[in-house]
């Protein structure tokens, strides 16, 4: 499966608002926790790149940390300027923790309704939708 970016709708797959039981009987996901803060609960599919976040069975949103092809190029492991190459404004949030010795930038792509997360190098690491 490509992970294909649908924007503002899903990746590859996966469709924002689509019930979690939609696709149980598809894909082997594997529940691994609640957040109490989001009240989300997470979802992995074994052997691939997605990650779900579902509130209340469905799913609010979607993470790639590998793949995530828009417009033929994956946006992963790309330049944050890849933007720019597309003609798309993006915006920078802010820059978070991820662990005690890992710091990742947040940037807000409104057009395509996403967000990049990239090391302090501006390369992207992850996209979520």
């Amino acid at each position: 499966m490509k992970n294909i970016l649908n924007p503002f709708i899903g990746i590859g797959e996966f469709s924002l608002n689509s019930s979690i039981s939609d696709y149980c009987g598809i894909f082997n996901l594997i529940e691994d926790e609640y957040d109490n803060i989001t009240n989300w609960t997470t979802y992995y599919i074994e052997g691939q790149d997605i990650i779900l976040f579902v509130e209340n069975n469905d799913i609010v949103s979607i993470k790639c940390k590998e793949l995530c092809i828009y417009n033929t190029i994956n946006l992963i492991n790309s330049s944050i300027d890849i933007f720019k190459n597309l003609n798309l404004n993006f915006q920078f949030d802010e820059e978070l923790f991820i662990n005690d010795f890992e710091k990742q930038k947040v940037y807000n792509v409104d057009s395509l309704g996403l967000q990049c997360w990239t090391n302090l190098d501006n390369i992207i690491v992850s996209i979520i939708i």
